[in-house]
Protein backbone atom coordinates (compact mmCIF):
# COMPACT_ATOMS: atom_id res chain seq x y z
CA UNK A 1 0.00 0.00 0.00
CA UNK A 2 1.38 3.38 -0.98
CA UNK A 3 0.63 6.41 1.15
CA UNK A 4 1.71 10.02 1.18
CA UNK A 5 3.25 11.32 4.38
CA UNK A 6 3.29 15.10 4.52
CA UNK A 7 6.18 15.36 7.00
CA UNK A 8 8.10 12.05 7.07
CA UNK A 9 10.70 13.26 9.57
CA UNK A 10 8.04 14.22 12.09
CA UNK A 11 6.04 11.03 11.51
CA UNK A 12 9.03 8.76 12.02
CA UNK A 13 10.20 10.80 14.99
CA UNK A 14 6.87 10.47 16.77
CA UNK A 15 5.62 7.10 15.57
CA UNK A 16 8.65 4.80 15.85
CA UNK A 17 10.08 3.66 19.13
CA UNK A 18 13.33 2.40 17.68
CA UNK A 19 15.16 1.63 14.47
CA UNK A 20 17.32 -0.98 16.27
CA UNK A 21 16.45 -3.73 13.78
CA UNK A 22 17.01 -1.47 10.76
CA UNK A 23 20.53 -1.57 9.29
CA UNK A 24 20.00 1.08 6.59
CA UNK A 25 17.37 3.77 6.25
CA UNK A 26 16.48 6.22 3.47
CA UNK A 27 13.86 8.93 3.87
CA UNK A 28 13.01 11.22 0.96
CA UNK A 29 10.82 14.28 0.52
CA UNK A 30 11.73 15.86 3.87
CA UNK A 31 10.49 19.45 3.93
CA UNK A 32 12.95 22.20 4.82
CA UNK A 33 10.97 23.12 7.96
CA UNK A 34 11.81 19.68 9.43
CA UNK A 35 15.55 20.21 9.11
CA UNK A 36 15.85 22.27 12.29
CA UNK A 37 14.57 20.94 15.59
CA UNK A 38 12.85 17.89 14.04
CA UNK A 39 16.12 16.69 12.47
CA UNK A 40 18.16 17.21 15.63
CA UNK A 41 15.55 15.42 17.77
CA UNK A 42 15.28 12.56 15.24
CA UNK A 43 19.08 12.23 14.99
CA UNK A 44 19.64 12.24 18.74
CA UNK A 45 16.80 9.87 19.65
CA UNK A 46 15.81 7.54 16.82
CA UNK A 47 19.17 7.41 15.01
CA UNK A 48 21.52 7.53 17.99
CA UNK A 49 23.00 4.12 17.13
CA UNK A 50 23.55 5.01 13.46
CA UNK A 51 27.19 5.95 12.94
CA UNK A 52 26.56 7.14 9.39
CA UNK A 53 23.92 9.75 8.63
CA UNK A 54 23.92 11.99 5.57
CA UNK A 55 21.47 14.74 4.64
CA UNK A 56 21.23 15.91 1.05
CA UNK A 57 19.45 19.00 -0.26
CA UNK A 58 17.45 18.05 -3.36
CA UNK A 59 16.26 21.52 -4.37
CA UNK A 60 12.76 22.92 -4.09
CA UNK A 61 13.09 23.01 -0.25
CA UNK A 62 13.29 19.21 -0.08
CA UNK A 63 15.88 16.99 1.60
CA UNK A 64 16.66 13.29 1.77
CA UNK A 65 18.32 11.34 4.55
CA UNK A 66 20.46 8.21 4.39
CA UNK A 67 21.53 6.39 7.53
CA UNK A 68 23.38 3.15 8.26
CA UNK A 69 24.26 1.21 11.41
CA UNK A 70 28.04 1.35 11.17
CA UNK A 71 30.95 3.14 12.79
CA UNK A 72 31.01 6.93 12.37
CA UNK A 73 33.52 8.24 9.83
CA UNK A 74 36.92 9.40 11.01
CA UNK A 75 37.04 13.18 10.96
CA UNK A 76 39.83 15.67 10.57
CA UNK A 77 38.52 18.77 12.33
CA UNK A 78 40.85 21.08 10.37
CA UNK A 79 39.44 19.84 7.04
CA UNK A 80 35.87 20.20 8.32
CA UNK A 81 36.73 23.70 9.57
CA UNK A 82 37.79 24.64 6.02
CA UNK A 83 34.55 23.19 4.62
CA UNK A 84 32.63 25.09 7.29
CA UNK A 85 34.30 28.39 6.36
CA UNK A 86 33.28 27.92 2.73
CA UNK A 87 29.62 27.47 3.79
CA UNK A 88 29.35 30.73 5.74
CA UNK A 89 27.43 33.32 3.70
CA UNK A 90 29.59 36.17 2.39
CA UNK A 91 27.44 38.77 4.17
CA UNK A 92 28.03 37.18 7.59
CA UNK A 93 30.49 38.79 9.98
CA UNK A 94 33.07 36.07 10.64
CA UNK A 95 33.84 35.14 14.22
CA UNK A 96 36.61 33.01 15.65
CA UNK A 97 35.36 29.43 15.49
CA UNK A 98 36.62 26.17 16.98
CA UNK A 99 35.05 22.91 15.80
CA UNK A 100 34.96 19.86 18.06
CA UNK A 101 34.86 16.28 16.77
CA UNK A 102 31.10 16.02 17.49
CA UNK A 103 30.44 19.30 15.71
CA UNK A 104 32.55 18.11 12.77
CA UNK A 105 30.45 14.95 12.52
CA UNK A 106 27.26 17.05 12.56
CA UNK A 107 28.62 19.35 9.84
CA UNK A 108 29.53 16.32 7.71
CA UNK A 109 26.03 14.93 8.14
CA UNK A 110 24.27 18.20 7.45
CA UNK A 111 26.03 19.92 4.51
CA UNK A 112 23.87 23.06 4.57
CA UNK A 113 24.75 23.87 8.20
CA UNK A 114 27.67 25.96 9.36
CA UNK A 115 29.14 27.16 12.64
CA UNK A 116 30.25 30.76 13.16
CA UNK A 117 31.58 31.59 16.62
CA UNK A 118 31.98 29.54 19.77
CA UNK A 119 28.82 30.46 21.68
CA UNK A 120 26.80 27.65 20.15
Amino acid sequence: ISMAIVSPMREFSRGWRSFAKVSELTIRNIDSFSMGYDFIHFRCTKLESFGFVKIQYNGNRSYSLEAAQREPPMVDCSIVASMNSARIPATTRLQSTTISEREALFLLEHPTAYKNGNNI
